[in-house]
């Protein structure tokens, strides 16, 4: 298989990985519900569109033109001394209402055949503000505009207007939807889950659920939770998939980190073990890999804070140490404990494998901070493999 955003990423052996940069189709943006019920159009009072009578124009539906599965409205004005609108009040969102001084994502797909056609998503924070767009050259044109909605009796407008030339030509809408937030990669088909958010690249198509994430404007998340028994942090669960269970083989675990703070008992970064038999995980600010038979191997971590660095960890059973650790693409350390009468056991395990949490002994670890980027290999990189892999992306991070 290959990654889409970097042929130079080495993809042998790779069974989880996921990548937040747009381009490599992994991060598709902060779990949201269209707010609108029914995102089709009707005329009168219907829900939840209904078209401003006030208005000079011609009110009718294209019920005969469908796209991808919704009705289309058509607006069209036919007079230079008015406008045709249709509007949406605060009653027909999903969630009750359409909250006051509170940040939206309104997009739709937009149609007209004359460029110089105007329309206009209206009546967002004032009574003249709003989103001017020119669809035109008769296709189809993704829209979308964050906008403050007003503070008293907010609601949502699609306005069109035209000059002599274009009246009479109609302006078509179809695909509404409305998010609450700001999003950079604005409408999905009903709703993007937590498990839509961010998808594995891997061959394997882990299952990736995101849990109580922090979303930032720039297509971003952070981890955060202090941790202890029973506290609640953000994390990712991989499941408990075969591909991320490697029995008595060997593995590597490699990603892009930037540690805001400790975190409880050093943390967490990527974990599949109970902390004492079997697996392996963080905590105790070391890392450490366990089989039925005992401890295999571990030792210490703990980066610096506030600098995004590399960190790759590659368990290979064929010599001690067992564990080699490598920062920014170079050799760095070893692990410093290394049991051989255990060499042969299996760290197969039925728990899940978590992305900034381990619930090693019962007590939550919490990573803080970001991890844009993360890769699980079922088997042993090389050093040159390493470095090859730190190069293809470092430049994003300006490392």
């Amino acid at each position: 298989m290959s990654l889409h955003h970097n042929p130079k990423i080495v993809t042998d052996g790779l069974v989880l990985a996921y990548d937040m940069d747009n381009a490599a189709k992994s991060w598709k943006g902060k779990p949201t519900t269209n707010l609108f019920d029914n995102p089709v159009f009707a005329t009168g009072t219907r829900a939840p569109w209904s078209y401003q009578t006030t208005a000079n124009g011609d009110n009718s539906i294209d019920t005969s033109f469908t796209y991808e599965g919704f009705n289309t409205a058509k607006i069209v004005r036919t007079s230079t001394g008015g406008e045709a609108n249709y509007w949406v009040n605060s009653s027909s969102v999903v969630s009750g209402d359409i909250n006051p001084n509170t940040e939206y994502t309104f997009s739709a797909y937009a149609y007209s055949t004359v460029s110089n056609q105007a329309a206009l998503f209206s009546y967002f924070g004032t009574q003249s503000s709003g989103f001017a767009f020119h669809p035109g050259g008769g296709k189809w044109v993704r829209l979308s505009h964050t906008f403050t909605s007003r503070s008293t009796s907010p609601y949502i407008q699609l306005r069109m207007w035209s000059d002599t030339t274009t009246l009479n030509t109609p302006v078509y809408f179809t695909k509404l939807q409305l998010e609450e937030g700001s999003f950079a990669t604005p409408f999905v088909n009903g709703t993007r889950s937590n498990t839509q958010a961010l998808l594995d690249m891997s061959k394997s198509k882990n299952t990736i659920t995101a849990t109580s994430l922090t979303y930032n404007s720039d297509g971003t998340f952070e981890f955060e939770g202090a941790g202890g028994v029973g506290a609640a942090g953000d994390y990712l669960s991989c499941g408990n998939s075969s591909d991320v269970n490697f029995g008595t083989g060997n593995f590597t675990l490699s990603f892009f980190a930037n540690r805001t703070a400790t975190g409880y008992q050093g943390g967490s970064y990527v974990s599949k073990g109970n902390g004492t038999s079997l697996g392996f995980d963080f905590r105790d600010s070391n890392f450490y890999v366990h089989g039925s038979s005992g401890l295999i191997s571990s030792m210490s971590f703990n980066p610096s804070q506030n600098s995004m660095n590399h960190h790759t960890f590659v368990f290979d059973r064929s010599s001690s140490p067992y564990i080699n650790y490598y920062l920014n693409g170079e050799y760095s350390s070893s692990s410093t404990t290394n049991n051989s009468a255990n060499i042969d056991s299996s760290i197969d395990t039925t728990r899940d494998l978590d992305i900034c949490r381990s619930q090693a002994g019962g007590v939550n670890r919490y990573f803080n901070g970001t991890m844009p980027i993360v890769k699980l290999y079922n088997r042993a990189l090389t050093a040159a493999e390493i470095k090859q892999n730190f190069n293809a992306t470092r430049g994003r991070f300006g490392i």
